[in-house]
């Protein structure tokens, strides 16, 4: 096989395709690990930021190491043609870390565009907490109770 560049492999659909997958299971084990163990998530802004010591390792450490192992992870373990061509396992285990490292950077500046763009906060735009602890949704849908001005 012949040798890709730096740019051929990059582009490669195979690099997009692994990016990809790799953010996905970054975010089901974040969502994973808030249902085991809802303190580590962020608190509300009156409060400290994180509830506990491991929250704060968690969120500052461990959520942007995950794609990076994951990354170096399946460079180790997989041989597919289509995601790393005719890499050899060392260049494929530093190849899965660039994407996995990629993948999570990119998605945390796109994020952050976004929300300085629109204002969109995305950390409340997750399904935990689009209800309150009590269950019911928030809003002004009125009450039935109240009387109609008119």
């Amino acid at each position: 096989m012949s040798e890709l560049s730096i740019a051929e492999i990059v582009t490669r659909p195979g690099t997009y395709v692994l990016a990809v997958v790799i953010f996905i299971v970054t975010e089901l084990i974040r969502r994973v690990v808030f249902v085991i163990k809802p303190t580590w998530k962020k608190q509300e802004p009156p409060a400290k930021p994180y509830a506990t010591r491991m929250a704060m390792i968690w969120h500052t450490l461990i959520l942007y190491a995950i794609p990076v192992f994951l990354g170096g992870l399946s460079g180790f373990c997989v041989t597919s043609e289509f995601i790393f061509g005719g890499i050899q396992t060392d260049g494929r285990v530093l190849l899965g870390v660039l994407i996995g490292f990629l993948s999570g950077y990119l998605v945390k500046v796109v994020k952050k565009a976004i929300a300085a763009k629109t204002g969109v906060d995305f950390e409340k735009l997750s399904p935990a907490s689009a209800t309150p602890a009590g269950g019911a949704p928030q809003g002004d849908g009125g009450d039935a109770t109240e009387p109609e001005e008119g």
